[in-house]
């Protein structure tokens, strides 16, 4: 390359870091009594570092000590790893210069900012007093290992890109499933809590207009802007009074994450009852563990009821399931069994033993965002054809008893489980916007075990009675008689099933997407004049107080120096 066109790249570079500088956000504290704290606070991806002054500014209002707050700005406005510390440096070296001598430093972050802080906080930041993530989670690389810095986890219940699943897998891990060393001689409330704020969406933890992929993918929140920040900043407020010795903001604290239990306690159900692999691990060959799912009290045991179609009143049955991968042939083929036959013909007093055998499968998210489903796409379960079932049990049965779409009478049954325990206001607001599943016809691979393993859960966007949009869900099915020539694999019938977690998962998030995005309801008359008032003069941000550059503020009046409260940049 030229000499003349490096220089110009370096130009440009120098420009663009420049650029960023006077970008960032550093807001003065507003009080003066107690001993200073400073938080330096990471951007999402494509929102303007002004976007969060309402935020931070509530904050600073909420806390009863003075708070330092600083928002650096990346360039286009994308906090990525390799500039993040250096941006924090930045603004930690401009705060002090102004006169900061905080005692405790706070990391926060919303969205990608929050993902990016995690590492950061773990290895150069591990001298912060405390962090809280907003939209984002202490990812999967951390769940076997003790974090180095109290973390607060604020999800948001109608989050279309940090998905509430995703929240309450961190929820299960860090509240409900702690490990030893993470509280630190604290509760695991207290420690590690983990909240997730009913109606809001992942937008309301900043400002202003939503870049697009937000809007594209962000619900539609059911509380107001204003409603939303003052409901993160209390228990934010709450959370680094908390870390500053205030015993009494423990209360809030757990009051917050009790609620959160009661929001994502359905989910936890029905992900436990799926044995979720983010959860815990299928055991599978490994020894079985505490730290493992087996498989047993997992979905395909209800499953393998409803197949067999025994008489429940006089017909004990004990069905056991464990998890393998169903292709596996070393050391062992993983096949589905009655081991315990009633005599006599007689049901009276009869109990059936049968081993089933099921494996999860889950979206690809090798990265960790939460962006998709966490939940299981489906569950290829091997089963007990409802003709060995029935024959066991004393009533001989022919196989065309099992030639019914059984896998799919099984599948509507876990989508109305899912459905009857989900929160009241979930099932209401999916009964009024979402797009319900109806089960199609099974789809018979044939007796080739290959072919069923691998033909995928079908869900189709389709149109159901009246018009209306619907997804139709196809489960693939293989069936073998009891008089298959191949012993081995006679009175089999597998099903890919639909989990109950998936389904729940469905009518909390993704099944809103077709009517329920915040792309879909546009702001009221009354919502645009807030927004443009807040917009302030630079209309990109969210400034309720003039833009100041270096030390001294601009605004209508002339120039003036900076205060307390006022953007610093």
């Amino acid at each position: 390359m030229a000499p003349r066109a490096v220089a110009a790249l370096l130009v440009l570079a120098a420009c663009a870091v420049t650029a960023r500088a006077e970008d960032d956000v550093i807001l003065r504290p507003t009080k003066t009594d107690g001993a200073e704290a400073a938080l330096v606070f990471i951007q999402g991806a494509s929102i303007p570092a002004a976007r969060y002054v309402p935020f931070a500014q509530a904050l600073q209002a909420a806390v009863d000590f003075p708070l330092w707050v600083a928002i650096p700005a990346f360039l286009l406005d994308v906090p990525e790893p390799l500039v993040l510390a250096g941006g924090i440096a930045r603004v930690t070296k401009n705060m002090t210069a102004q006169g900061m001598r905080a005692g405790a430093t706070f990391l926060g972050g919303h969205s990608l900012g929050g993902a990016m802080l995690i590492d950061y906080t773990a290895t150069t930041g591990a001298n912060a007093t405390a962090q809280f993530l907003l939209g984002a989670f202490l990812t999967r690389k951390y769940a076997n290992v003790t974090y180095p810095v109290k973390t607060l986890t604020v999800g948001a219940e109608l989050d279309g890109l940090c998905l509430v699943s995703r929240i309450t897998e961190a929820y299960w891990h860090r509240v409900l499933h702690p490990r030893s060393g993470d509280a630190g001689g604290d509760d695991a409330a207290t420690a590690f809590p983990v909240v997730v704020l009913p109606g809001q969406n992942h937008m309301q933890f900043a400002s202003g207009e939503p870049p697009a992929l937000v809007k594209a993918r962000d619900l539609h929140a059911e509380v107001t802007d204003e409603a939303a920040r003052a409901a993160v900043v209390a228990v934010v407020a709450d959370w680094l009074a908390l870390q500053r010795g205030d015993a009494s903001a423990a209360a809030g604290i757990k009051a917050a994450v009790a609620a959160t239990g009661a929001l994502v306690g359905p989910l936890v159900q029905a992900m436990e009852v799926e044995g979720n692999t983010y959860l815990k691990p299928a055991c599978d060959l490994n020894p079985v563990s505490p730290a493992c799912f087996t498989g047993a009290g997992t979905w395909t045991e209800t499953a393998q009821v409803a197949m067999g179609g025994v008489d429940a009143s006089k017909v004990k049955q004990i069905v056991t399931n464990t998890f393998h991968d169903v292709w596996e042939i070393f050391p062992h083929v993983h096949l589905p069994k009655v081991w315990h036959n009633c005599t006599g013909g007689a049901q009276d007093a009869c109990w059936l033993n049968v081993t089933t055998v099921s494996q999860n499968v889950y979206d690809s998210d090798p990265l960790d965002t939460g962006f998709g489903s966490n939940t299981a796409s489906e569950i290829r379960a091997k089963m007990v054809s409802r003709q060995w079932m029935q024959t066991a049990a004393g009533a001989p049965t022919p196989f065309a008893a099992d030639n019914h779409s059984l896998c799919a009478a099984i599948n509507d049954q876990a989508y109305k489980w899912a459905l009857a325990r989900a929160p009241a206001r979930t099932a209401a607001r999916f009964a009024k916007y979402g797009e319900p599943y109806v089960m199609g016809a099974d789809d018979n691979t044939g007796a080739v075990g290959p072919l069923w393993i691998w033909a995928p859960m079908q869900y189709h966007n389709t149109t159901g009675p009246g018009g209306a949009a619907v997804v139709e869900v196809v489960a693939p099915t293989m069936m073998t008689p009891l008089n298959e020539t191949i012993k081995a694999a006679a009175g089999f019938h597998y099903c890919k099933l639909l989990s109950p977690a998936r389904a729940m998962e469905w009518a909390m998030v993704d099944g809103l997407r077709a009517h329920y995005t915040a792309s879909k309801f546009p702001p009221t008359a009354a919502e645009r004049t807030v927004a443009a008032a807040a917009a302030g003069r630079d209309g990109g941000g969210v400034g309720v107080r003039p833009h100041c550059h270096a030390t001294v503020c601009a605004d209508a009046g002339g120039r003036r120096a900076a205060g307390a409260g006022d953007l610093v940049t």
